[in-house]
């Protein structure tokens, strides 16, 4: 009987195995010529030596695979990078032609304030227009181009959209702890905003957050849809939207705390 020598572990161990198989091979050869009892084993050793042969075989295959596929990826890589670059080299461009067009007054980002409305027969009233939606966009009657403007052609209180920088004033103004039917929110003001001392007038404004009042009910929502069915129809809404004014209590504390907080919220997404 002839013993199989034992491959060793390690890194050489493939090249050891292979001596091993070769040094098997030219006995079994020597036996054969002998007319010598064979092992069976040898036979399994032959089988499993080719397996071998056909795995490495094809995972060489696949090395190659990876290894273009890999350079693909890289390549893919390079040209997405490079048109990364070459979109913010014309974003960059866009914004300056646009500031040098608007002066200071463009902002490529929203900027936030705070408006007021007065409910009346189910719509929300600003200080000159109906609110039917949670948007609106500024005109003006003498020219629509530019607008709003800042070169004074619209006299003291020129066009746009009205908001003002801070909370506690808007509402120290316009409201009092007694006061009712009334809407105060938090809004996004882009395209061309003008900035004044104590606020703003913009191009475009876009209810973010709001915090309506009813003799009986408030309702906190910065959800679009509750926004929107508010400014369709402020009478109209919903029960569970709401809460009870139990008492009637002063709304003002609540109304400034979570308009405020939502004011913060959307600043850091900005």
């Amino acid at each position: 009987m002839v013993a199989v020598p034992f491959a060793p572990a390690g890194n050489d161990s493939r090249a050891e195995l292979r001596k091993q198989i070769a040094d098997l091979t030219r006995r079994f050869d020597a036996q054969r010529r002998s007319s010598a009892e064979i092992p069976d084993e040898v036979a399994t050793i032959d089988r499993m030596r080719k397996r071998i042969a056909a795995q490495r075989i094809r995972l060489e295959r696949l090395e190659h695979e990876v290894a273009a596929l890999l350079a693909d990826i890289g390549r893919h890589e390079e040209e997405i990078a490079g048109r990364e670059k070459a979109l913010a080299l014309l974003l960059g461009t866009v914004v300056t032609r646009l500031e040098r067009a608007h002066a200071d007054a463009w902002s490529p980002v929203p900027v936030l304030g705070y408006r007021l409305w007065a409910m009346h027969e189910g719509a929300l009233h600003g200080a000159r227009t109906v609110w039917r939606e949670a948007g609106f966009s500024a005109t003006c009657a003498g020219d629509p181009a530019d607008v709003p403007h800042s070169d004074g052609r619209c006299g003291r209180l020129g066009c746009g959209v009205y908001a003002t920088k801070e909370l506690a004033p808007l509402l120290q103004m316009h409201v009092t702890p007694e006061s009712h039917s009334y809407v105060a929110a938090v809004v996004a003001l882009s395209g061309k905003v003008v900035e004044h001392e104590r606020g703003y007038r913009a191009q475009t404004a876009r209810v973010v957050a709001a915090y309506a009042v009813w003799p009986d009910l408030v309702m906190a929502s910065a959800t679009p849809e509750r926004i929107a069915a508010l400014f369709r129809a402020c009478d109209r809404l919903p029960s569970d939207w709401c809460e009870l004014r139990f008492g009637h209590p002063d709304p003002l504390p609540g109304l400034t705390e979570y308009l405020t907080t939502r004011a913060e919220e959307e600043t850091a997404w900005i």
